[in-house]
């Protein structure tokens, strides 16, 4: 058993010594697939979490994107998971934009935030390069406060629609999803409710019914 012990410990040792060696030779050019000067990415992510988000985010979920100078993607890893397992990416010396990203970037939709973050960074001839990227929330959450004098009079039936000029949601009094805008637009909400009046003669009763449309709007930041 002790032999067998000693043989995979000095396999092991052969495997991480060759791995080693490799790494060594392609960071000074050598043996790949050509002789550009490399160096060596320590990558890590973070972000900051949304309050009050109706969406699990995890961090292990991020996606990462490495751009070169030209704004070609070098590298990327559809999981913060699958980076870690390879913290150290091997890269030709130039500068680089790292993109880590969660969710769809949307003009609009529900229960859908969407993060992002980038950072440039220096590649040098042999050098390890550590950045950290932190991503942050990059849409607008709209939440929508009625009055208790709207909800007496228009609970029965009544719609909001909510608009930036290019994505547009409506919302009724069914709907307990969150709306999410992306910023730097002004928003339009348009409310269309009916109004359910009881009035009473001669014990005969009857209902009025009457439309009302209110437009206003506010600006995303």
């Amino acid at each position: 058993m002790r032999k067998i012990f000693q043989i995979l410990s000095l396999l092991l040792g052969v495997v991480c010594g060759f791995s080693s060696c490799e790494m060594k030779k392609e960071l000074k050019g050598e043996g790949g697939d050509s002789d550009t000067p490399k160096g060596i990415l320590d990558l890590s992510l973070t972000y900051t979490p949304e309050t009050k988000a109706g969406t699990d985010v995890n961090i292990e979920d991020f996606h990462v994107s490495i751009y070169d100078e030209q704004g070609e993607l070098a590298v990327y890893f559809d999981t913060y998971t699958a980076l870690k397992a390879e913290p150290q990416v091997l890269l030709p010396i130039g500068s680089y934009k790292i993109v880590g990203a969660w969710g769809e970037k949307r003009e609009a939709a529900f229960d859908a935030p969407y993060f992002e973050g980038s950072k440039k960074c220096e590649i040098r001839k042999e050098e390890v390069t550590k950045s950290e990227v932190l991503a942050e929330i990059q849409n607008v959450r709209v939440n929508l406060a009625l009055s208790d004098d709207f909800l007496k009079n228009y609970k029965d039936d009544y719609s909001i629609t909510l608009t930036n000029g290019k994505g547009v949601l409506t919302l009724n009094k069914n709907e307990k999803r969150t709306a999410y805008f992306l910023p730097g637009t002004t928003l339009k909400y348009t409310i269309k409710a009916q109004l359910w009046r009881e009035r009473r003669q001669c014990y005969l009763g009857f209902y009025r019914m009457s439309l009302v449309w209110l437009v206003r709007e506010i600006f995303l930041r």
